[in-house]
């Protein structure tokens, strides 16, 4: 089942009242939740991608968060508009072909794990900035650094995630696991690409290098107590926040994902309605994820007075009236004519 066909499943559905209350729900959920929430982080991404570009992107953190932002912007996109949006109010762009449904799913997932590497590539150069502060000065101003290190990220999360033009197939209409790829082949793979590549790699890197920062912040607290109100402090307090909020939003998703595969699948054998409850359940997996790539200007705001205050200065820039300046007249001329 997909998301096009959810409005036929709800009239033609014969089952308990409480089946159809959760296909209402799931279908309200596509196609006004997810939606909605990828529109705001589309717009929350470019208002952080007009403040970053307005406060000036000077050093390699700065360049990091201008990346993630337009990583967020792609990814929640994809995630959130084409791929569920679009397919309750229109067409499932995945079941157009098999070819739709691979390439499609590759770049889903190759552009959301990304943006998790960009993520952990920024928190890598906030431990530099707090464990080598002295080195870190000449470091940060190579912008060119970060951009070769995200551009190797991001082709090495599409090569990871390459299964995904394997591993996913148009079957009965519905783009899912082929049916070439046997029981214990799909396990595998579910937890590399999600378990592993999504998940649990960025996440145990993030906990590390995010104990590393706190942990040589604390020991060195009267040095991070000057620096608090500078640039750098503040890219460090708003780089955790985003950290946290990745580790809770894709904890959520995982959640959702391992308890409609391991725990709902095992009962369609025995109740074959539960097929609704796990694609349901799957689908909401998605409004956590979407989450995850939309709310980081949040924290950016939140974190810090000069990310505000950066801001506040552009939309004033953007909203203040421009005032057209008369041009000076020439006092020479003026003169002369008033002789004559």
């Amino acid at each position: 089942m997909d998301n096009s066909t959810l409005e036929e499943t709800l009239v033609q559905l014969e089952g308990p009242s409480g089946l159809v209350m959760w296909e209402h729900f799931i279908f309200f959920t596509n196609a006004f939740v997810v939606p909605s929430v990828g529109v705001v982080g589309f717009v929350l991404n470019t208002l952080g991608i007009m403040t970053l570009v307005h406060m000036g992107v000077n050093t390699s953190a700065m360049v990091y968060m201008l990346l993630l932002c337009l990583g967020d912007t792609v990814s929640g996109f994809v995630d959130a508009i084409l791929s569920v949006g679009l397919s309750a109010w229109k067409r499932d762009l995945y079941t157009i072909n098999r070819w739709t449904c691979k390439v499609l799913k590759w770049i889903n997932y190759g552009t959301t794990c990304s943006t998790q590497f960009i993520l952990v590539l920024l928190t890598f150069d906030r431990v530099l900035a707090v464990v080598t502060p002295h080195k870190y000065r000449t470091l940060k101003q190579n912008l060119s650094y970060p951009l070769i290190a995200s551009g190797v990220v991001i082709i090495v999360s599409h090569v990871l995630i390459g299964g995904n033009l394997y591993f996913f197939d148009l079957v009965n209409g519905v783009c899912s696991q082929g049916e070439y790829v046997s029981v214990i082949g799909g396990i595998v793979y579910f937890h590399y690409s999600t378990s592993f590549v999504y998940c649990g790699l960025p996440s145990a890197l993030l906990i590390v290098f995010n104990a590393v920062i706190l942990v040589y912040m604390r020991k060195n607290a009267s040095q991070f107590k000057k620096a608090k109100s500078g640039r750098e402090g503040a890219i460090t307090r708003v780089l955790i926040m985003a950290s946290m909020a990745f580790l809770v939003f894709t904890t959520a998703a995982m959640s959702l994902l391992y308890f409609g595969l391991f725990y709902l699948q095992p009962k369609i054998e025995q109740d074959p309605y539960y097929t609704v409850y796990v694609t349901g359940v799957l689908q909401l997996a998605e409004l956590p994820s979407t989450m995850n790539v939309s709310f980081n200007f949040v924290f950016y705001l939140l974190g810090s007075n000069i990310f505000r205050n950066g801001f506040k200065s552009m939309l004033v820039q953007i909203l203040r009236p421009r005032t057209i300046k008369k041009p000076r007249e020439d006092t020479t001329t003026s003169n002369n004519v008033t002789a004559n």
